[in-house]
């Protein structure tokens, strides 16, 4: 349970983050310099908020009013940061008996994480797949009563990327924590979380849980995505490459829309309805690459009208939920 109101002021920037929901997987979602980390920082105590108040799963972190500020040791955070911070003096295991007492715990994630061959490798030695897994099992040991990632795929690529989206994944159905995850890929986000956060220069300007994300989507929401995307209703969301709508008769695809909201930016428009009939299951795709896509329609698009988009093939790329 995340019950979170606080706000920051710096000569140029503030923040203003809320989150209040029971869902244990929340993503804080938005483009660079929007406060994401920040936020992290004033939840973990290592920046005190200037008002507000942090209680999650009923403790309190924060409370400005009853004078509530407890030290980051005492919060029983657990702390990702994009750079990991393993100590390179030390060996794989040294790094997270340093920071844990509870060795049968330490075993347990050890063997979860699949890292035991690597103990008594130093960090240079690991790949950045390892490391990564190495610091969430060192954030991990600690007990903690959140588990705070700050952007922990940046340093992967996009084959490992997608293979530990699938681990992670897994971990989380196994050890029962709240995680705030902070990213600005759209995948990862929708892929890994219940509950969206989306920030823009320190505001919230959109939150929703996965379930009704289709159906509270507005167009700040939309814009912070940088991308234009055909929505079905029975909540799988899909991309369309650039280029890629074509006239019906040419396609190897073909979706029938009926329009039930549309969006209208300077060079295209978004388009949200209910699918009614197409010439292949939507959901037998299963493309590896994400990509970003400008859906573009000349003509006048109207609520409730039923058009048909023709798409190359291969064209269609469904972000899928773990």
């Amino acid at each position: 349970m995340f019950d979170i109101w606080i706000e920051k002021s710096f000569s140029k920037f503030s923040l203003n983050l809320k989150i209040k929901t029971n869902f244990k997987k929340v993503a804080l979602f938005g483009p660079s310099g929007s406060g994401k980390s920040l936020s992290l920082k004033l939840i973990s105590g290592f920046i005190s908020p200037d008002k507000g108040y942090i209680n999650i799963d009923n403790i309190l972190f924060f409370d400005k009013d009853k004078k509530i500020n407890l030290p980051p040791h005492k919060r029983k955070v657990g702390y990702v940061f994009q750079d990991f911070l393993l100590f390179p003096h030390m060996t794989v295991f040294e790094n997270l008996k340093f920071f844990s007492k509870d060795i049968s715990y330490l075993d347990y994630l050890i063997k979860l994480f699949e890292i035991k061959d690597i103990l008594t490798k130093y960090p240079s030695e690991i790949s950045g797949g390892q490391k990564q897994r190495v610091a969430i099992v060192r954030a991990l040991s600690l007990h903690p009563k959140v588990l705070l990632l700050d952007e922990p795929f940046s340093a992967l690529n996009e084959a490992l990327r997608e293979k530990f989206l699938y681990f992670l994944h897994d971990v989380f159905k196994k050890i029962n924590i709240n995680v705030i995850f902070v990213s600005h890929n759209f995948e990862e986000v929708y892929s890994l979380c219940d509950y969206f956060v989306f920030l823009e220069r320190g505001k919230v300007v959109f939150e929703s849980s996965k379930e009704n994300f289709l159906n509270n989507l507005n167009i700040k929401a939309a814009k912070l995505l940088n991308y234009p995307f055909l929505i079905s209703l029975d909540k799988n969301i899909f991309l369309l490459k650039k280029d890629s709508i074509l006239k019906t008769e040419k396609s190897q695809i073909f979706i029938t829309l009926k329009v039930e909201d549309v969006y209208d930016f300077p060079d295209y428009k978004i388009i949200k309805g209910k699918i009614l009939n197409s010439n292949v299951n939507l959901l037998d795709f299963d493309l590896k690459k994400l990509e970003i896509a400008f859906f573009k329609v000349k003509k006048d698009i109207n609520l409730k009208d039923k058009i048909t988009l023709g798409i190359r093939e291969n064209c269609l790329i469904p972000i899928k939920t773990l």
